[in-house]
């Protein structure tokens, strides 16, 4: 793979990423340009990882990239970066597969992040170079994400952006109802309501137990449930109880995983 430089010194770079793997980060940049126009990512020795909380305190975004599966990775010092997600999105909205993908940030000017497509069949390379924002460091990380749950249920992706976009034709909100063998999403306007219920199967499960409990019913915002209609895993795990936040978690590749954690609508809380 060619590195898109003339020669590759790794005491040049703060941080060097070189990957193949272009799908998964249009994928992911796609999902996060729903929810957020930007935010700090944070570079480690062997992970990477982005977080965000929306300015309501509704929605918190954890992205979690295990480095050992990509190609090129290095990063000796950690480093926190703030980055435009629309023009990420824009970006890599033109990259092809086939292609490679370098990112960097030099250790001379480490105010921005230069990323690099290679294309050795249209013998192409496009350079860009993105300032960094200043960001303030979302703290809540591990707080977030220690909730512990009695129902945490797994649904196919494409089922999960069937029942998302099917109530989004008639509601702003979705209400999710859990009573064991059933989940049931609902969408109300003035007008009409709509229950799609789905009974466990071998594609349907409660990961946790036979799932027979109390009636679990909390109401959302649809929107940031819509972002995940775009994921490219294959499964979509619901963590939901009585008086918590709503968690939804789905593995984009092999090496890159997103998290959303969604307060409930306050006045059906009351």
């Amino acid at each position: 793979m060619s590195s898109g430089q003339p020669s590759f010194n790794p005491d040049d770079y703060e941080m060097y990423l070189s990957t193949i793997q272009i799908s998964p980060f249009k994928s992911l940049f796609e999902i996060l340009s729903d929810l957020t126009k930007e935010g700090n990512f944070e570079f480690y020795r062997n992970e990477i990882h982005f977080r965000h909380i929306s300015n309501s305190k509704t929605v918190y975004i954890h992205v979690g990239l295990k480095c050992m599966e990509i190609e090129k990775y290095i990063c000796k010092n950690n480093i926190v970066i703030g980055l435009s997600i629309e023009n990420l999105n824009k970006i890599f909205k033109n990259f092809k597969p086939g292609g490679s993908m370098n990112m960097y940030v030099n250790k001379q000017n480490t105010n921005s992040v230069h990323i690099e497509y290679i294309s050795k069949e249209e013998n192409t390379q496009v350079k860009f170079t993105i300032n960094k924002y200043d960001i303030a460091t979302c703290n809540i990380s591990n707080e977030k994400q220690t909730i512990i749950y009695e129902n945490t249920l797994s649904i196919p992706s494409d089922k999960y952006a069937e029942i998302c976009k099917s109530i989004k034709q008639f509601s702003g909100e979705i209400q999710l109802e859990y009573a064991f063998p059933h989940i049931t999403f609902r969408g109300t306007d003035q007008n009409i309501v709509q229950e799609i219920i789905l009974r466990q199967d071998e594609n349907f499960k409660n990961k946790k137990g036979n799932g027979i409990g109390s009636i679990v019913q909390q109401t959302f915002d649809i929107v940031p449930l819509l972002s995940f209609i775009k994921t490219t895993g294959k499964v979509v795990s619901i963590s939901i109880d009585n008086d918590k936040p709503l968690t939804l978690q789905t593995d984009i590749s092999k090496f890159m995983n997103i998290t959303l954690i969604i307060a409930p609508k306050d006045d059906h809380n009351t």
